[in-house]
């Protein structure tokens, strides 16, 4: 049998076990191997602890080792208890759970330890513990600072944060003999979700241009909704009636936060004959800059209103021949405002969304 079937898991034996378990002694026992061959693997690998060999009387050791036993053959594991009780078997394939069954037999104590699949999530989340302790174990007494429930006795448990922080998880493990206590000091990190909110949404009529939503904080997130595309929300598509509109971010740590608002889409039938043959406000949204295009006409008075009814912008052009004229709203800020357009005769009024850069 090759040392490196051996050796590595001699290795993971003294790992697991090779501290505060006393005087245990494991070996595994091969009539085949030669010292070169041993040697060399231990220098290519780092393995600390060897297995038999063919040469330098090892043949005679092992006779010495299964006088008495029956030697089943490779591989045969020996493990020496501190109290020198001897279990001498065949662990094919070798694996550490037919040592650790081996070991069992000892009786010798027990190592609490555990795992978790992750231990950073975001608050509102659910976090998988697995017992990962040794030893002959009847109970398991779980502690979870923060967690929901605060405590349990299942091997496996899974465990609901619903507030951020840093959190203790504690596993005491035993048996009617042993008993063994780990303590992990904040090993659960639980990030708070984004505080995120939508401001109001003013009513549009049903022939309104299509508008890009604003009033999500923080900046940066996304909407979504019954009209919704790209962050615009067309009130045609949607149709007359209400939509909730969701503003939904994303922070750094993946963890996300939602706001909504009722966005109402009304018919407006004394607007939409007006806007449809009168008048052209574009673009919409603006990026500071308003174009108004419409019928021939002497004069025309533009006057910007924002939401509170406020005239923030009022001027009067004076023009025999239209194509166009402009409004500058690089110095207002963003938001929704109302256009009115007046030739004397007829008004003309519309919604615009002004998204600066």
């Amino acid at each position: 049998m090759s040392c490196t079937v051996y050796a590595p898991l001699i290795e993971e034996v003294y790992i697991r076990y090779g501290s505060g378990m006393g005087n245990l002694n494991v070996w595994g026992l091969s009539r085949y191997d030669s010292n070169f061959v041993i040697e060399e693997f231990k220098t290519q690998y780092g393995v600390s602890h060897p297995c038999a060999g063919s040469e330098g009387n090892a043949g005679e050791a092992i006779d010495v080792l299964i006088d008495g036993q029956i030697y089943y053959g490779t591989p045969t594991y020996l493990v020496i208890c501190p109290d020198y009780k001897m279990h001498f078997d065949i662990c094919f394939p070798p694996e550490m759970e037919c040592i650790d069954s081996y070991i069992q037999f000892c009786n010798m104590g027990l190592i609490a330890d555990f795992s978790a699949e992750v231990n950073q999530v975001c608050q509102g989340s659910y976090i998988q513990f697995n017992n990962e302790s040794y030893g002959n174990i009847t109970n398991w007494d779980w502690q979870f600072e923060g967690g929901v429930p605060p405590t349990s006795n299942e091997m496996n448990p899974l465990i609901f944060y619903p507030e951020p922080g840093l959190w203790d998880v504690t596993l005491t493990v035993s048996n009617t003999l042993f008993t063994d206590t780990t303590i992990e000091t904040d090993f659960v990190e639980i990030y708070a979700n984004p505080v995120v909110t939508l401001q109001p949404i003013d009513t549009v009529c049903e022939y309104d241009p299509p508008f890009r939503l604003i009033g999500g904080y923080p900046l940066g997130g996304s909407y979504s909704g019954n009209g919704v595309q790209h962050g615009v929300f067309d009130p045609q598509a949607a149709g007359v009636g209400e939509h909730i509109i969701t503003y939904t971010f994303e922070d750094e740590n993946g963890c996300t936060g939602t706001d909504e608002q009722i966005l109402t889409v009304d018919v407006c039938a004394g607007i939409n004959k007006l806007k449809i043959s009168y008048a052209d406000v574009y673009p919409n949204p603006s990026k500071g800059e308003l174009f108004i295009r419409t019928k021939d006409t002497d004069c025309i008075i533009v006057q910007i209103i924002d939401l509170v009814g406020s005239v923030i912008i009022s001027k009067t052009f004076y023009q025999s021949v239209w194509d166009y004229v402009s409004i500058d709203l690089s110095r207002l800020p963003s938001g929704f405002y109302m256009v009115i357009v007046n030739d004397g005769s007829t008004i003309y009024t519309t919604k615009i969304s002004l998204l600066k850069e």
